[in-house]
């Protein structure tokens, strides 16, 4: 996955991808913003898949290193990161990375997928894939609603 996906994101050359930015900025604001968000592309891919692409981005670029100075202490984040920047995100918030690739990385790979299998440019999909992004009690609310229409309530 990591070799078909631009290598851009992961080293922040370009500018297309705001999400990576706007995490260099401000990591906790990113967090914040977007933890209780779920649903990111559900028209194009289901939950399951989401779930299985972001089990294997995990395993194939997701590593653990100890913190500078310690012999217990671990943080998470990418085999052979070369971004500076992102890498010092990760030591001073160590479980950044795995937020990182929740919010930045599994997103962008939905992106591309649908990019590629759409034939839809980066900017239209990136925007249809986000407008089904919703937050968590929005989407309980409508499941609820849902539930009490065809239970007839």
């Amino acid at each position: 996955m990591k070799s078909e996906m631009p290598m851009s994101v992961f080293t922040g050359d370009d500018t297309q991808h705001d999400r990576h930015h706007h995490f260099i900025k401000d990591p906790e604001k990113v967090y914040q913003e977007n933890y209780m968000k779920y649903c990111f592309g559900d028209k194009y891919i289901t939950p399951e898949g989401l779930e299985y692409l972001q089990n294997i981005l995990d395993e194939r670029m997701c590593a653990n290193k100890l913190l500078p100075g310690s012999i217990f202490s671990r943080y998470a984040t990418f085999c052979n990161c070369s971004n500076k920047k992102l890498e010092q995100i990760f030591i001073a918030n160590p479980l950044m990375g795995r937020q990182y690739i929740k919010f930045i990385i599994l997103r962008e790979a939905v992106v591309y997928l649908v990019c590629q299998l759409t034939g839809l440019p980066y900017e239209e999909t990136d925007t249809r894939c986000s407008t089904t992004n919703c937050l968590h009690l929005v989407l309980r609310t409508e499941v609820q609603c849902n539930s009490e229409f065809v239970l007839g309530i």
